[in-house]
């Protein structure tokens, strides 16, 4: 049977994060079937680059200037549709043809959509991964973004064959309530369900928290978190895993701040998440916004308990998520933390994730890319 061809689209480039997961699960899954192509936005090191060179996949790295000055920076986003467009029509007529384009970039699909349909390109995917970002609404420019989006949303829907998102709450909010398809984040569950949940100390209580250090995913609350939950409990300790940023730096302070270096721990990306969540006892994810939370299924995939802001999406609750509001702060969260602490903390295994699994979504994707 004759591969098919696909470019894919990533968000910015292939670093460690939740929707490159995604990219990575339909790759490996497919690569027998499919022939990948994707394009990346970014210099930022690629963990991912030297696994898709050993499956053949063509990197393109299509690199632009937003600008030297702020000002020209921030009006980037309201002027680049043209270029993007451009670039992606370059991109076709040199490595394509293509079969399918599936675009992983938020609202600027839409250029490369386009792109994709003025080529002939069979079919097109728009896929979406996260609901609004609550800091960007309160900004002055918000109302601008609001009509850049709604912008791109009409013509998302003008160009795209098939629209999907990670949950029911994405999908709605990305391309309107009524539209789209939900397509859950898959997973390579023996991964995490053929290690043996350890503790690494008995005598303590080990948090653990994965993702980018952002403002998303509220790292900063965590340590206000801990600083209230050591008042009362020496015997507890937090690991977050996540990317090296400027809000790391300001984390890094926090937690000097409060002199809490004996009890919250930063590891960088590239450690071993199995291994870190085989060996905790409770996995907290405080986001400020989310589209679904891939790292949550992987905790109860392990039979971790999680602790998750309310704001979460409740299709990522496989029995094993506490939904907490932010906005009750962080002593609410400390004794939180408390009462499971109380109650004893341990492996149950009972947590029912195989609906997440990587060969449900891959499957769902391949019927896609062939027009189904």
């Amino acid at each position: 049977m004759k591969k098919l061809k696909v470019l894919l689209i990533a968000y910015n480039n292939l670093g460690k994060g939740g929707i490159q997961n995604q990219i990575m699960g339909i790759v490996r899954s497919l690569k027998d079937k499919v022939d990948f192509d994707i394009v990346v936005w970014d210099e930022v090191k690629d963990y991912y680059t030297p696994e898709l060179k050993q499956y053949g996949v063509k990197i393109i790295r299509c690199f632009r200037n937003p600008g030297r000055t702020l000002l020209r920076r921030k009006a980037d986003a309201f002027v680049r549709y043209g270029e993007l467009q451009k670039i992606i029509r370059n991109v076709i007529r040199e490595h394509g043809p293509y079969d399918a384009i599936h675009c992983h970039n938020a609202y600027d699909a839409a250029a490369c959509l386009e792109a994709a349909y003025k080529a002939g390109i069979p079919v097109r995917i728009s896929h979406a991964h996260n609901t609004e970002n609550p800091n960007l609404s309160k900004k002055r420019i918000y109302p601008a973004y609001k009509a850049l989006y709604q912008h791109n949303r009409k013509k998302i829907h003008r160009f795209a064959t098939h629209m999907v998102g990670c949950s029911r709450q994405v999908v709605d909010y990305f391309f309107g309530e009524g539209y789209g398809k939900v397509v859950h984040i898959g997973i390579d569950l023996t991964e995490f369900q053929n290690i043996k949940a350890h503790k690494r100390n008995n005598m303590t209580t080990e948090l653990l928290h994965v993702g980018n250090m952002s403002e998303q995913k509220n790292q900063l609350f965590l340590v206000d978190v801990m600083e209230e939950l050591t008042k009362h409990n020496q015997n507890v300790h937090l690991t977050m895993i996540g990317s090296v940023s400027a809000y790391q730096e300001q984390v890094k302070e926090r937690i000097a701040q409060t002199k809490l270096e004996n009890y919250v721990s930063i590891m960088a990306p590239n450690t071993n998440v199995p291994e870190a969540m085989a060996a905790a006892d409770l996995f907290v994810f405080p986001s400020t916004f989310e589209g679904f939370g891939i790292v949550l299924i992987e905790a109860q995939a392990l039979g971790l308990k999680c602790l998750a802001s309310d704001i979460v999406s409740k299709e990522a609750n496989c029995g094993g998520i506490q939904y907490l509001p932010l906005e009750k702060g962080a002593a609410y969260w400390a004794e939180a933390i408390n009462e499971e602490i109380k109650k004893g903390l341990g492996y149950d295994g009972e947590y029912d994730v195989s609906e997440f699994s990587v060969e449900n979504m891959s499957g769902i994707i391949y019927h896609l890319y062939n027009g189904a």
